[in-house]
């Protein structure tokens, strides 16, 4: 129910947690399942300022959200890196969404 009316979604993840990482998987599946078809996925991997241990990859997180049509990038919640640019991406992501729905409505 939480989901229907959103219009975008952040799942962040810890790139020093594998585990994480795939527990992000999971919560793309439940907003794919009960959002809109057009809503903004932000996929995030917070602690990009940590260099060790990193267990999961920029390139392997690129990987699932080019495969999942989600946007992807990587933050720091600590240093506050990209984090403004994060939300940025997102609520452009949500106009883009927004702005096609109204088009489709139109026709």
């Amino acid at each position: 129910m939480h989901y229907r009316r959103v219009d975008g979604a952040v799942i962040v993840y810890d790139v020093t947690k594998k585990s994480s990482f795939e527990n992000s998987k999971t919560w793309l599946r439940e907003v794919r399942t009960h959002a809109r078809l057009d809503v903004a996925v932000m996929i995030t991997g917070n602690k990009c300022d940590m260099r060790y241990p990193r267990e999961v990859s920029k390139e392997e997180a690129k990987r699932l959200t080019d495969k999942v049509g989600a946007l992807f990038m990587e933050v720091s919640a600590r240093e506050a890196v990209n984090v403004e640019e994060a939300f940025d991406a997102l609520l452009a992501g949500i106009c883009r969404g927004r702005m096609s729905r109204e088009e489709e409505e139109e026709e």
